[in-house]
């Protein structure tokens, strides 16, 4: 468990206003990575499920603060990647979305400093924490509403479904991180004709990948696992056994699509 380490910094009162020799003091805190607090600050703590990380700090708006991080050899290891430094002009928070790019999974020894001009210059240094980022890959997660999809061959918005009154697709390209299997959960409804309900396909690149009968009349989610290559692929979702004889009617009504890495 590592411990929080605080440090009293200084900074003024009031920027720009007549000297004056009583300032400001500014309690610092440096957290472990992973690490959120409600109060108190200097932090850095991971954006959740992203890989980015934030620091964040709670010392007067006016501030200047210098942030510095070098990371710390592994067990043999001799070539290290280069310290940082980053300046920030007020504010309360400063964003490192590269920092397993920069450090990878390795120790980095957190330092900063707080610019008070009544002092003439920089703080001392604060305190020192070593933090390790995780920086594994988010999961894949993505929702995609029938509506917002770049290519409908026909329909309408019908409340929060895009109806396909005809045969025909939906589709839209989709980055596809890495190569794996992926979960597609499809909200859809249908109307029947003859007791028998749409047939919808799940297509990747034009190949049907999955068929299933939308054989009811209120929203249910229909699950399918498919393997995709990484890169973009175009998901589309199609209705071929359209049939029409008044009053009968057959369509597709598609609510959402979610895809998420398994």
């Amino acid at each position: 468990m590592k411990k929080n380490i605080f440090v009293v910094l200084y900074s003024v009162l009031c920027f720009g206003c007549a000297f004056n020799p009583i300032y400001q003091p500014a309690m610092l805190r440096i957290a472990t990575m992973r690490t959120m607090s409600a109060v108190g600050g200097l932090q850095i703590f991971e954006l959740t499920g992203t890989g980015n990380y934030t620091i964040a700090w709670d010392t007067p708006l006016d501030s200047t603060v210098r942030i510095m991080a070098r990371p710390q050899p592994q067990c043999g290891e001799t070539d290290l990647p280069s310290e940082q430094e980053w300046i920030q002009c007020g504010g309360t928070s400063f964003n490192v979305p590269n920092w397993c790019d920069l450090f990878g999974t390795r120790m980095v020894e957190v330092s900063a400093q707080v610019f008070a001009s009544a002092l003439h210059g920089w703080s001392e240094y604060s305190e020192i924490v070593y933090g390790k980022s995780d920086c594994t890959e988010p999961p894949f997660n993505l929702i995609i509403e029938a509506e917002d999809m770049i290519y409908h061959a026909n329909g309408a918005q019908r409340d929060d479904y895009w109806l396909l009154w005809s045969n025909g697709t939906m589709s839209q390209d989709i980055d596809f991180p890495e190569t794996g299997t992926y979960r597609f959960e499809i909200t859809a409804r249908g109307s029947l004709a003859e007791g028998i309900g749409p047939e919808m396909e799940l297509i990747i690149d034009g190949e049907i990948q999955s068929t299933v009968f939308v054989n009811n009349t209120d929203p249910d989610t229909f699950v399918f696992e498919i393997e995709v290559i990484a890169g973009t692929r175009e998901f589309a979702i199609g209705f071929y056994n359209d049939y029409y004889d008044p009053p009968e009617d057959r369509n597709l009504y598609v609510d959402k699509t979610h895809i998420s890495s398994k």
